[in-house]
């Protein structure tokens, strides 16, 4: 990771003269873990984001506190015992919304008595605090194992050791508030060509993590984790009027694994300004109510991407289809689980993996129960293949797996978004494979005979995944393959297992990426994730026109 960066260096490396910008939702919001510390950051200040936190633990010592936790377990009785210490920050740098800096240092500890399982969690750890939370753990699980079942029996895994750091180029932690509104400032920058439109802000969440992890097994690992969440698309908007008049994802910049670096160069600017071009002239279409009805949609990429992100990773969780989460994070359509297995319960046309790739979101060496990430398909042709499981709840899926001539091995997809709360299965990417020579979204918008196109969506999903509503943020009605107007309020109703049943997707130049949370276990616990999808198509939707506008 390199430092110390002059404005000159930034403007040798990128080019600022770009009609377009891009969108920034983000609000001035709550920290996203549990107990962690918020503080507004100057945006002018010179100094290195970095220096408004405290230092950074040293990885030495959390490896001695993790060390000292597990001995602790064990001897006090635990069978199996494990331990993450995370030392985390987030940066929120934004051309509209305050600059704000989080940051938390805290350990989760999980420990296994007989059939009983307990965890702790908890904030500033130090050795004494993490032996007795490690005691304290061990005295609730075998208070546990009395009323419990048998011990979970945990699928064998390699011991990890060593030390890993994200391949990133530039720590965004090193640079200076002053120079990240400098540079989004750059992105968000107008054209006059643009009159009489406007471009909104931009913002992106930028997160650090050194994170250790230990157990009983004999695992020690230390990682140097950085991910980098931008607001990634154009929004045009009339002038004078928050009225949104175009919503597209830019391919360049989307969640990753990465640092500064990836608001430098010259790919984003291009693909910006060749977006621009492309879809200012939709900004110009009238707006008028919808007609209701029994319709056709296309998804756009981020559109299709939030749908599958928000209703199929949690409904495909073990836990739930087990029945583990019925009382917080809801259950699933999709159980029981030897009954759904190998059944063609989606198109043919759908494809769903985790994606371990090396640029995606969420990249790591080690799981939170230290194995290695892989990727691996959920959905292939239409049949459902595997559920999300950690090593602890995946035996159900034993005779499935040897079934198909595989044995069942650990996914690698364990992980614990906030490090005070327990791990659970989490994929941190996934995607939507395209059709190979597949459709365009001119040529999808074109095969239409009377429907509507949505661009980016709102999705609501009931504890069940059978089925809820996506409300678009930007729509455009279509009549016999041409782009008419734009609907001012919109929201189609859906039944989960037809309307995946009727999906047909778009090609690879269709795909985009969106970034999606949700909560899930007891306590509720915030999951991130990315998706990356093509855009996709639906023969027949019921489309209503709620109070609710789009605008």
């Amino acid at each position: 990771m390199s430092s110390g960066h002059s404005r000159r260096a930034f403007l040798a490396r990128s080019s600022f003269a770009v009609a377009g910008g891009l969108l920034g939702r983000a609000v001035h919001a709550a920290p996203r873990w549990r107990n962690a510390q918020e503080i507004l950051v100057p945006a002018r200040s010179t100094r290195a984001v970095a220096s408004f936190a405290p230092p950074l633990a040293d990885p030495a010592t959390m490896r001695a506190m993790a060390r000292t936790a597990i001995e602790a377990a064990t001897q006090a009785g635990a069978q199996y015992a494990d331990i993450r210490i995370g030392d985390v920050r987030e940066y929120r740098s934004s051309t509209t919304n305050p600059q704000t800096l989080s940051f938390m240092y805290g350990f989760g500890l999980r420990v296994q008595v007989d059939g009983g399982t307990a965890f702790v969690g908890g904030v500033e750890p130090t050795p004494e605090r993490v032996v007795q939370a490690a005691r304290s753990a061990v005295a609730t699980a075998r208070g546990l194992a009395k009323i419990g079942g048998p011990a979970a029996s945990r699928l064998p895994a390699p011991v990890a050791t060593g030390e890993w750091t994200a391949p990133i180029q530039i720590d965004p932690f090193s640079v200076s508030p002053d120079d990240h509104m400098f540079v989004l400032s750059g992105l968000a920058r107008v054209k006059s060509s643009l009159q009489p439109y406007g471009m909104d802000s931009v913002s992106v969440r930028w997160t650090a993590e050194t994170r250790v992890f230990a157990s009983s097994e004999g695992a020690l690992v230390t990682q140097h984790l950085a991910h980098a969440v931008p607001d990634s698309a154009i929004n045009i908007f009339a002038r004078g009027t928050a009225e949104p008049r175009m919503l597209r994802g830019i391919p360049a910049f989307r969640p990753c694994t990465a640092g500064f670096e990836v608001l430098l160069g010259t790919a984003l600017h291009e693909q910006l300004d060749a977006m621009l071009q492309e879809f200012l002239p939709w900004s110009t279409y009238p707006t008028s109510e919808v007609e209701v009805g029994r319709k056709e949609i296309v998804l756009a990429g981020r559109a299709f991407g939030s749908l599958i992100g928000g209703l199929l990773p949690p409904i495909l969780t073990l836990d739930r289809a087990l029945g583990n989460e019925q009382d917080a994070g809801g259950t699933s359509i999709f159980a029981p689980t030897d009954a759904m297995l190998g059944q063609p319960l989606f198109s043919s046309h759908l494809n769903l993996s985790v994606d371990t790739g090396e640029a995606t979101y969420g990249r790591m060496q080690w799981d939170d129960e230290g194995v290695t990430p892989r990727s691996f398909p959920l959905i292939e042709k239409g049949a459902l293949v595997d559920y999300l499981a950690t090593r602890t709840n995946a035996q159900p899926l034993s005779a499935w797996h040897m079934g198909r001539g595989q044995p069942l091995t650990p996914q690698g997809s364990t992980w614990a978004e906030d490090v005070i709360g327990p791990p659970r299965s989490a994929p941190r990417a996934f995607a939507v494979t395209p059709a190979q020579g597949g459709p365009s979204l001119a040529e999808l918008i074109q095969s239409m005979t009377d429907g509507l196109v949505f661009w980016d969506t709102w999705v609501n999903v009931d504890q069940q995944g059978a089925g809820g509503w996506i409300t678009p943020w930007v729509a455009f009605e279509v009549k016999k393959g041409v782009i008419t107007r734009r609907p001012r309020a919109a929201r189609l109703e859906f039944s989960t297992k037809r309307l995946l049943k009727e999906i047909r997707v778009g090609g690879p130049n269709t795909v985009e990426a969106v970034y999606n949370e949700r909560y899930s276990g007891i306590p509720w616990t915030l999951i991130g994730h990315a998706m990356s999808a093509p855009a996709a198509y639906l023969k027949e939707a019921n489309l209503v026109a709620p109070e609710l506008r789009i605008v």
